[in-house]
């Protein structure tokens, strides 16, 4: 037993050596050799900053809407007896889309006239009176006034003087009613005519002829597309960059070929507490008819547009404890030296180098594979070494 932990020791102390004398020759081998995998060049593509243009574009969203869209309802109960106009057709202000079954609407009309005429022909009557009866009245009071006939007989002509006024207001109150009820039957029948308030398209019809309406009920659903609004909003930072009468660039989803021009027709003066925005609303003629309300689009205002900047690449910008930057190499020690920068406009694929001058070139692939001082080598064509 004692021999068997004797010969384990020795096993253990054997290894232990040998572990060390293989790690001293690897040492040696790789520091004469050159090969240490910590000192080799890592290939990258580098290249020169480029200058070009560049534009700050921002992109919205919304729907589009009409210019101005409202319901043409029955102002009168009825059965819709004609319809002038159908979905998608043009109907100009003034034009009668619709007609109400009219016939009730004439007999009380004429019988309304027919009620006006009977209190006007009363209202003349006692008119025509009048002058009479003010004038023996008159004579009532001057007769009475020098003692010829008797308070009792005064009084009973003062009291025929007061029934004849009071009939007389009446017959003219009557003849008043009966105006109004003749206007009112006068316009009921104008109302059997769905006139169009202001022009536009037809875009829903919810009866056909012969339904019977109530007063009040939307028959129709006019829209004006001559001109199209698209309602939408813009963040805090972006405010400050656009003006009403900016043009705006306007991509439908459905017209994926076709590219709008519109303008901002209004600009919220405030912006929501809550969400930090402003409304914006933007403004777009619409000649063709092809652009239609409910449509989705993308908007896009270039809000600054610069040229002969340097520009750099998104996707070869890097962080480097929470900095932006790039690395650039130093073609003389052939490493990589990480440089922070500050960007101006940023784009989709470019973003604006405000500084500093980077007069080395960048890399361009292979920045996630090195660090700050790692030993770089160029290996695309027009790269350099």
């Amino acid at each position: 037993m004692k021999k068997k932990i004797i010969y384990i020791v020795l096993v253990i102390v054997t290894a232990f050596f040998a572990y060390r004398v293989y790690n001293l020759v690897k040492d040696k081998y790789f520091a004469s050799t050159g090969n240490n995998r910590r000192n080799q060049a890592t290939a990258v593509y580098a290249e020169n900053i480029p200058l070009g243009s560049i534009s700050d574009i921002i992109e919205l969203n919304g729907d589009l809407k009409a210019l101005y869209s409202y319901k043409l309802k029955a102002e009168v109960s009825g059965t819709l007896n004609k319809i002038n106009c159908e979905l998608g057709d043009q109907i100009d202000e003034a034009k009668t889309a619709a007609f109400i079954d009219d016939h009730e609407y004439i007999l009380r009309s004429r019988e309304a006239e027919a009620q006006l005429n009977v209190k006007q022909a009363k209202y003349n009557q006692q008119n025509s009176k009048k002058k009479n009866a003010e004038a023996d009245f008159q004579r009532a009071q001057s007769l009475h006034s020098q003692s010829f006939i008797s308070d009792s007989e005064f009084e009973e002509a003062e009291y025929d003087y007061n029934t004849f006024i009071a009939d007389y207001h009446t017959a003219g109150a009557e003849l008043a009613a009966a105006q109004a009820q003749f206007d009112l039957a006068q316009t009921d029948l104008h109302k059997t005519k769905l006139r169009v308030n202001k022009k536009g398209i037809v875009a829903e019809k919810f009866y056909d002829i012969g339904s019977y309406i109530s007063a009040g009920s939307s028959v129709f659903t006019i829209v004006n597309i001559d001109t199209i609004i698209v309602r939408t909003s813009i963040s805090e930072k972006d405010y400050p960059k656009v003006n009403r009468g900016q043009s705006v660039e306007i991509h439908i989803d459905a017209m994926p070929q076709r590219k709008f021009t519109g303008y901002i027709s209004a600009i919220a003066p405030v912006l929501n507490t809550e969400t930090r925005m402003a409304n914006l609303e933007i403004k777009i003629e619409n000649k063709d008819k092809s652009l239609k309300p409910g449509m989705y689009c993308t908007i896009r205002i270039y809000a600054e547009e610069k040229s002969n900047v340097p520009l750099i690449p998104n996707n070869v910008i890097v962080k480097v404890n929470d900095v932006s930057g790039v690395y650039s190499v130093d073609e003389k020690e052939m490493k990589a030296i990480f440089v922070p920068v500050k960007l101006g406009i940023i784009s989709e694929k470019y973003s604006e180098l405000l500084s500093p001058v980077i007069n080395n070139k960048i890399i361009t692939f292979g920045q996630f594979q090195i660090k700050k001082g790692s030993s770089v080598k160029i290996t695309n064509e027009n790269g350099g070494k």
